[in-house]
């Protein structure tokens, strides 16, 4: 049996500005439920013009579906989560609307999740759900980043190389320089200032939730070699939900290597808190995630067709043994005077459990909660396992 927590954290207040644009084709009838699913399992070379002889060089590892401990290809929402919204749903308000679209391995790029023309991307759907590669920097906890393809690649000799980072805390640092985000090389990661990293199929690219989709003005390139791209303002639009179902992108909870503890991380709502706009929901692991661990997505699609509120559909399919590894983890906002009041004797603010929950306890695929707006509060909640 999981043992699941919710914390509560400090308060915000965020403006509402939208970023992007898109289009497709489906069998839903309700606009309301435009899904937008992206997945790499294979990640391919780095192959970079800019630095010869590295096109025999892993960009990131591939994800299997398979593994000895069992395969699970539903684990892939490509697979059957996408079949029971959009294939064969054969129509219906329940449905993925007509406009939603499903990007495999290429064509998940760094454009491809955030554009300025009518491709779609994650600020046109009401759901956004990624499969593959996540991470957030700082690291959580103390570990090296080791040989292979878990280990950054730098340039180094004149090519892409793969070298250990020794302590996980400070990829990101000025120690440890990240960079994946061209042309912004990233020195001044910290608990307080976190990014969630979304890996895109180009090589050394990634979205950077912080560093990306903020108030103001920010710059994305699709590949080294591209041109600029200027954004403008938080993850908002169309969407209500967020799933990056993978490593840990929503670490609103950390762990030790050997998985002995599970305490309460501020980088979960610190990194995402910049983005937040009128989202509902943001869920995916806190610490590493093994696809064969992962739940069915098809299950979780009859779940969400069925009235079933997203968070407990999501949370409930997770059957991993680990105390930590690949159990999930959750964010919400509500708007703080909605269900909070200030106390003059504590100066501090007083909420109230059933209201400051009520997106992770309610909010369903056909009936969702009004937008949280003003100043909001959050919430998270992960599950822990008995360990193995």
């Amino acid at each position: 049996m999981n043992r699941r927590k919710s914390f509560q954290t400090a308060t915000v207040a965020i403006a509402v500005l939208v970023v992007c644009n898109v289009s497709s084709a489906g069998p839903g009838s309700d606009p309301e439920h435009e899904l937008m699913v992206y997945s790499i399992r294979d990640y391919g070379n780095i192959d970079d013009a800019l630095i010869s002889g590295t096109n025999y060089v892993d960009w990131k590892p591939d994800i299997p579906l398979n593994a000895p401990e069992g395969g699970n290809p539903n684990a892939d929402p490509a697979n059957g989560l996408w079949s029971t919204l959009y294939t064969n749903c054969n129509g219906g308000d329940s449905c993925a609307y007509s406009d939603s679209n499903l990007r495999k391995d290429s064509d998940v790029t760094v454009d491809a999740m955030c554009s300025n023309d009518t491709d779609d991307d994650f600020n046109d759907a009401d759901m956004v759900i990624f499969s593959g590669h996540n991470t957030h920097i700082t690291g959580s906890y103390e570990h090296p980043l080791g040989e292979g393809g878990w280990s950054p690649l730098w340039p180094y000799d004149n090519r892409w190389t793969h070298v250990e980072i020794e302590d996980a805390r400070n990829w990101g640092t000025s120690a440890e320089w990240y960079f994946y985000h061209w042309p912004t090389l990233i020195f001044n990661a910290s608990i307080t200032n976190p990014y969630v990293v979304i890996y895109g199929y180009n090589p050394i690219t990634s979205i950077l939730m912080g560093k990306d989709y903020v108030d103001g003005d920010w710059t994305t390139r699709n590949s080294r070699t591209s041109s600029d791209v200027t954004h403008n303002g938080r993850l908002g639009g169309d969407l209500e939900w967020f799933i990056a179902n993978g490593c840990n992108g929503v670490p609103v909870a950390r762990s030790d290597e050997d998985e002995t503890f599970v305490v309460s991380n501020p980088r979960g709502v610190n990194a995402w808190k910049r983005v937040w706009s009128r989202i509902h929901l943001v869920m995916g692991h806190y610490h590493y995630a093994a696809m064969h661990l992962l739940p069915n997505l098809a299950t979780f699609a009859a779940d969400m067709r069925a009235g079933v509120p997203l968070k407990d559909a999501y949370f409930d399919l997770h059957v991993s043994p680990c105390r930590a590894g690949s159990q999930p983890s959750a964010i919400s906002a509500v708007k703080q005077d909605e269900c909070c009041f200030w106390q003059e004797f504590s100066q501090t603010w007083y909420c109230g459990q059933a209201c400051v929950t009520k997106y992770m306890t309610q909010d369903t695929w056909n009936d969702a909660l009004p937008d949280p707006t003003g100043t909001l509060y959050y919430v998270v909640s992960w599950n822990e396992g008995e360990g193995v």
